[in-house]
């Protein structure tokens, strides 16, 4: 069952990857804000999110300190996807 969590984790940041990049990449030739901010949260939350946070739980009992910060950095991480997203539901349904 871990090696399956694992591999499903494993997926999940490649499409993030995949996903993210391809967004930035149209965003810079469009110069549009919805693009960028979609693939920014993409990359956010699951390249730079998602995996501390696993890491995180699996370190909470051998290693507290490094677990921490691991969470601490993927708490970030998705935070700052959830504000790119809330700055895209603004550039694309307020006006």
């Amino acid at each position: 069952m871990q090696l399956f969590s694992l591999g499903a984790v494993v997926i999940y940041c490649a499409v993030s990857l995949v996903v993210g990049t391809r967004l930035l990449r149209l965003a810079r030739r469009t110069r549009e804000w919805p693009e960028f901010c979609i693939g920014a949260a993409y990359l956010s939350g699951g390249m730079l999110g998602y995996p501390p946070n696993v890491a995180a739980s699996l370190l909470a009992g051998s290693q507290p300190g490094l677990a921490y910060w691991a969470y601490a950095l993927g708490q970030a991480g998705m935070a700052a996807a959830a504000g790119l997203m809330l700055v895209t539901w603004f550039v694309v349904f307020a006006p």
